[in-house]
């Protein structure tokens, strides 16, 4: 239809970076069902994977039509900055169903024939936490996103805000951090406040190095013991 039609649009959510294309067929609440397709010819043209990714959520894969080879990647519970990741391949073909959960459990394409085609479940955890990308060499974490999308929209907004010198927006950056949101949004936040308004950020910063059951305790501190070190003057802040 769209061939016929060239300004035509599908009125689904549909995305495609000229190797996977999904389409979006229902939605309800946290759940998620899309059709997938993989181009074999696309995915061969790209260098192979040299991290996975592992994010809040469930997934449930059933393939319909096609066959390739990936890799399943499981991350074992280690300390943050590294994960002991345990990897085995895998064969999918027409039939077979892949029940994952996505935080420790990620899949990576290695090679498809022709195009495989899949129905993909996807339910996001309520409290989401972040997303991480470990290097597969090594395990070493490369980088960690918000899970969920209100906090990438919050934390988009926040370097907005940021980048036009909004020092009015220092107070909200303060509370967000001293809030009881996800931890990447969290010390962007105070990133941001400390940037726009040093007093309100160092006070902010203080408050929650201050928190010893907070995630965030530990590296709050050590960035205070930093700036402190270069401004000696910001020991008299107080929270």
């Amino acid at each position: 239809g769209l061939v016929r039609a060239l300004l035509g649009h599908v009125p689904v959510r549909h995305t495609t970076d000229g190797v996977t294309s999904t389409l979006l067929l229902a939605r309800a609440g946290n759940v998620a069902l899309s059709l997938v397709a993989v181009d074999g010819a696309g995915l061969a043209r790209r260098p192979a994977p040299i991290t996975a990714d592992f994010s809040p959520r469930e997934s449930l894969e059933h393939i319909l039509a096609g066959e390739g080879d990936a890799e399943l990647v499981e991350r074992r519970s280690v300390p943050d900055s590294h994960a002991d990741l345990r990897r085995r391949a895998i064969r999918l073909q027409p039939g077979k169903v892949i029940c994952r959960d996505a935080e420790r459990q990620s899949l990576l394409l290695r090679g498809v024939r022709g195009c495989l085609v899949s129905l993909r479940l996807q339910r996001r955890r309520k409290a989401a936490g972040e997303t991480r990308e470990y290097r597969l060499d090594d395990g070493a974490l490369v980088h960690l996103a918000a899970g969920n999308p209100r906090d990438s929209r919050v934390e988009l907004m926040l370097a907005l805000l940021g980048r036009m010198g909004r020092t009015d927006a220092a107070p909200l950056a303060a509370g967000i951090a001293r809030g009881q949101g996800g931890d990447a949004l969290r010390w962007q936040a105070l990133r941001e406040c400390i940037a726009l308004d040093t007093l309100t950020g160092v006070s902010a910063l203080m408050a929650v190095a201050a928190r010893a059951a907070d995630s965030l305790s530990a590296p709050a501190q050590a960035l205070r013991a930093q700036l402190v070190s270069a401004y000696p003057q910001l020991a008299d802040v107080a929270p």
